[in-house]
């Protein structure tokens, strides 16, 4: 019988469908680099992606660094505005001394995945 369940198969190529749509979307600079970093991070764990290295590594650091900043909507929401105001230059800082990696990061991913029907 057979269950309606995804097959590990298809769970592994809509995972590379998504995180080539997100680094596609990053390249274009339709997003805030860190929180898609992030989501660009955790999309190859699910998936089972490692990149090359150094990315991989850089990838783990940049979402490691990040925890600790008020990036996301619900860690904000118990941030005072005192503290978020504080935190913006760090954000600020740590998003330009990050931006030319996360870039070459998704360029890596996009050769990886590419193929002839431009996916």
């Amino acid at each position: 019988m057979m269950s309606n369940h995804k097959s590990i198969d298809q769970e592994h190529e809509d995972a590379i469908q998504a995180i080539v749509s997100l680094a596609k979307d990053i390249l274009a600079g339709r997003y805030q680099i860190l929180k898609r970093a992030c989501e660009l991070y955790y999309l190859c764990q699910y998936g089972r992606i490692t990149l090359d290295e150094p990315f991989d590594t850089n990838l783990r650091f940049i979402e490691s660094y990040c925890q600790g900043l008020p990036l996301f909507d619900d860690f904000r929401a118990k941030c005072s505005s005192e503290y978020l105001e504080r935190q913006e230059s760090n954000i600020r800082q740590f998003e330009e001394a990050v931006k030319n990696e996360v870039i070459e990061i998704c360029n890596v991913i996009l050769r990886m995945f590419s193929t002839s029907d431009n996916t």
